[in-house]
């Protein structure tokens, strides 16, 4: 809705919040007037109803305004949530971050942020993924940091990729996926070949070509997660062939 328009925008929570609700009163008011009007009642709130107009403002405003009130100090509450634990979820992600590069580099190796061109960038996109951050390795080649849609929500993982354009490995940062059957890809567990699942992927290049059930093989099960995975690392390969 109108709401929606402002989700770009520092307080556009408050904002929408705010017309989303004054667009729901005036519909509510006119339809109250032209609809409505003819049930007005004799008396309400103790006052004498003498027009469909003054009834209608005051029916749909004695509950709208309390809910917009209501939606305000909830956002409000989210804000605070938020900006109290912003600090402290950075922190996990960066914990997390760290850690997957260093399971799909070398050991010892250094791994440096590396702006991200638009060609890798849409070349990401191209594959279905999103190239979140880009990190070049000290002992040749390139970590990537991408996201890809899982059976339950974003699946965001680290992707290496040597200097010869080929998977080092992969490692999972974050995800939702469901416990027991979409985790098992998420824990790295064997698949149908009695491989794990992740490990797979090493030594497999060129973006594109990684496929479930061709050259991928899943977990039984977690298919759309075994996907979602295999989507990330696609993306990551055809990133770094971006750069050429």
């Amino acid at each position: 809705g109108l709401a929606g328009l402002f989700h770009k925008q520092k307080y556009g929570l408050f904002t929408g919040t705010v017309v989303g609700s004054l667009a729901r009163f005036l519909v509510h008011y006119l339809v109250g007037v032209w609809v409505w009007g003819e049930y007005m009642p004799e008396s309400f709130f103790g006052m004498t109803m003498t027009t469909p107009w003054f009834y209608s403002f005051l029916y749909n405003g004695s509950y709208m305004v309390i809910d917009m009130i209501l939606c305000l100090v909830v956002a409000a509450l989210l804000g605070l949530v938020n900006s109290v634990t912003a600090d402290r979820i950075a922190e996990l992600n960066f914990a997390a971050t760290k850690a997957a590069l260093a399971a799909v580099t070398p050991e010892g190796s250094a791994c440096e942020p590396q702006e991200i061109t638009d060609a890798a960038r849409d070349a990401a996109s191209a594959q279905g993924g999103k190239l979140l951050e880009m990190y070049t390795v000290s002992t040749g080649g390139y970590a990537c940091k991408v996201s890809a849609s899982g059976s339950q929500g974003t699946i965001v993982m680290i992707v290496g990729v040597d200097a010869e354009g080929k998977i080092t490995g992969i490692s999972i940062v974050d995800n939702a996926e469901t416990s027991g059957i979409g985790s098992k890809v998420m824990d790295n567990l064997p698949n149908a070949a009695g491989v794990p699942v992740l490990d797979q992927f090493i030594g497999m290049s060129d973006a594109g070509t990684l496929v479930v059930n061709k050259t991928v093989t899943a977990i039984t099960g977690a298919t759309v997660s075994t996907k979602g995975v295999t989507m990330g690392a696609n993306a990551a390969l055809a990133a770094v062939a971006a750069l050429g």
